[in-house]
């Protein structure tokens, strides 16, 4: 599961399941990236 939760400094850090995977984004940031792990490319 991706989740997005806010940190104290107001940026923002990404997680699929327990791993951090991106942190210090602004929220727009961090939802292009949860958005990006969701999506998948097939060629």
């Amino acid at each position: 599961m991706i989740r997005i939760r806010a940190t104290e400094d107001g940026t923002y850090t990404v997680y699929r399941d327990d791993a951090i995977l991106v942190k210090g984004p602004t929220r727009d940031q961090a939802d292009a990236v949860a958005q990006s792990l969701k999506t998948t490319v097939v060629n």
